[in-house]
């Protein structure tokens, strides 16, 4: 595939420049959490892999790294005025859109985000041998090992960001602003999710959940929430919000 060597990044270099520690934008401090160790890198080799959004299907190659090229290209603008104007009401209704299939999308294509839809059908898959069950003829369940994982993550992440952006668009857009001295930070997973309504059975981050808060990095100095109710919001600092 034409496209397999190119470095692909799951947290979009326009994003990571809103963060970079040089002024050129072209650098950004890392603190590797597994190795307790931090130093600086260039933009351009951070939170990417190689082939990253490219895969093989019935021997036909796919890859979905155009489409969020274009996607990306129009969210930056949107996300620039939004960080330019320090401000929500410089979105038109198509600029809210655009921003809300972003956050969606971000959501979805991190590494973390497949580990973690592994991890479940591995869980559910050694449950079923604990039952007695053949996994392989239950009904609904199919066994995906990494790399079905990663080619299921690639098709099928269209379609499910379609389905999660309207989530995004019917709640509260909160706008966090802070000072220089005390920076918002960005990850390779950069879509935070909490929610102070704690439940011992159930859990409660997903997007629908009653009480939930969605926060998203845009820069150093700015964050967008999306919350049930403005006045949730858990950080302090100048703020203006927009509700549909």
């Amino acid at each position: 595939m034409e496209s397999a060597a190119t470095n692909q990044h799951y947290v979009p270099q326009f994003v990571l420049r809103g963060f970079a520690s040089s002024a050129s934008g072209k650098q950004i401090f890392v603190f590797d959490k597994a190795n307790e160790r931090s130093f600086s890198d260039s933009v351009r080799r951070v939170a990417a892999a190689g082939a990253f959004y490219d895969c093989e299907t019935d021997g036909q190659p796919h890859s979905i790294d155009p489409l969020l090229t274009k996607m990306e290209s129009a969210a930056s603008d949107s996300i620039k005025k939004v960080i330019d104007g320090r401000s929500l009401r410089v979105l038109s209704e198509m600029g809210r859109k655009i921003i809300a299939l972003f956050a969606a999308v971000q959501m979805l294509r991190t590494e973390a985000q497949r580990k973690q839809l592994k991890s479940m059908i591995d869980s559910v898959y050694n449950v079923l041998l604990r039952m007695g069950a053949d996994p392989n003829n239950v009904q609904g369940f199919e066994f995906l090992d990494e790399e079905q994982t990663r080619t299921h993550s690639i098709l099928s992440l269209r379609e499910i960001a379609a389905a999660l952006m309207p989530h995004f668009l019917d709640k509260c857009w909160v706008l966090y602003s802070t000072t220089k001295d005390n920076p918002f930070y960005i990850s390779d997973n950069p879509i935070a999710m909490f929610n102070s309504n704690q439940d011992l059975l159930r859990g409660t981050l997903g997007l629908r959940v009653p009480g939930i808060e969605v926060h998203m990095p845009l820069s150093s100095r700015s964050l967008l929430g999306f919350c049930v109710q403005p006045w949730s919001a858990r950080f302090v600092g100048a703020m203006t919000w927009h509700r549909r």
